[in-house]
């Protein structure tokens, strides 16, 4: 007994020692968030007020100046619909960009960024693979040349599902789009062996940059890169999805499969479904270093309450935004044309 106790009091001397002493009444001072993102045409910036745990914003907040700064030239911005301001100049590469905002009883917030290259991707090949549950679609696409050791990449897959249906005799089609993600194939990466930075996404459109949502962006580095291809599978969980895409890509329309411009009963109407296929176009966006780790940040605080259990290492917030919260990052894009599954 005696033996037990004092193999237990040191380790309860240590944990005493580990314990980080804090003060519920402390708060941070509030500060500025701002999100800048000039992209291929445009510049877009969101401006908010963040508030420490326990404080509140004040019900109407406008920054008293913002100052977008490209190559030393003040820029023009304009507000649009959704509460972005944004700046309809085109950029080219290596154009600094800088960004000031200044509200009433905040500090001026400041980031700067440089505009990174444009991606060139000299080829996109579709092509099947077998799997244990059947041919699965894989995607390859080639750069004009392999990508720097510290280079950043970000992701884009638009699915693009076009039904085709027979009406007075006349074959016509409609289409909707959706955005997918990258995927492995179980057979050659399990949970256990898999290279979780192939699964590293946030939602990017239009300058807007958030944890999650409908627009999922992939982050890649150079090192995904094997002498500037880049391959991978068109479903995150093996190939149940797409078990049925065969011959010329033609499978069933589902029951609940409606298009926006569809009438109810259409399904059972008048017209002959004959079925769905898809085709897929790839965006490939060059990121300048601030945006990539700002994104891998946001990404890893959408598991923090695994961190606070002390499941996984704490995520550390990242920003360039001196005297405020955010990024002040830059991004240029390309894309392919749609490939087609039925092509394959």
């Amino acid at each position: 007994m005696l033996r037990r106790l004092s193999c237990l009091l040191p380790l309860l001397v240590l944990l005493i020692a580990c314990e980080i002493p804090f003060s519920l009444e402390e708060s941070a001072p509030p500060k500025l968030f701002v999100q800048c993102v000039p992209a291929d045409g445009a510049t877009w910036v969101r401006v908010r007020y963040a508030a420490p745990v326990g404080g509140q914003a004040p019900a109407a907040f406008r920054p008293s100046a913002v100052r977008l700064r490209v190559n030393g030239t003040v820029r023009e911005l304009s507000e649009t619909a959704d509460g972005f301001l944004r700046c309809a100049a085109p950029l080219q590469a290596g154009d600094a960009v800088s960004l000031e905002v200044a509200a009433e009883g905040l500090p001026t917030a400041f980031g700067t960024t440089t505009v990174p290259p444009c991606p060139r991707i000299c080829e996109a090949v579709v092509r099947q693979v077998d799997s244990d549950d059947g041919p699965v679609p894989c995607i390859s696409i080639r750069l004009d040349a392999p990508p720097a050791e510290h280079a950043f990449f970000g992701l884009q897959i638009l699915r693009r599902q076009v039904a085709a249906y027979l009406e007075n005799g006349i074959l016509c089609t409609e289409y909707r789009d959706s955005y997918t993600v990258p995927g492995r194939l179980l057979k050659e990466a399990d949970i256990l062996t898999a290279d979780m930075g192939d699964y590293v996404q946030v939602d990017y459109a239009d300058g807007g940059l958030e944890g999650w949502g409908e627009h999922p962006m992939t982050l890649l580095e150079a090192s995904h890169f094997e002498e500037g291809i880049y391959r991978f599978y068109l479903d995150s969980f093996d190939v149940s999805l797409l078990a049925g895409l065969s011959g010329d890509g033609r499978q069933p329309v589902p029951e609940d499969f409606h298009f926006p411009d569809m009438e109810a009963g259409d399904m059972s109407g008048g017209r002959t479904y004959l079925g769905v296929t898809e085709m897929y176009r790839v965006r490939l966006y060059r990121l300048s270093p601030e945006f990539y780790y700002y994104a891998k940040a946001l990404y890893g605080s959408q598991f923090d309450f695994l961190s606070n259990m002390g499941l996984i290492p704490p995520n550390f917030t990242y920003s360039n935004v001196k005297d405020g919260l955010g990024v002040v990052g830059a991004l240029a894009g390309t894309e392919t044309d749609f490939l087609w599954v039925e092509d394959l």
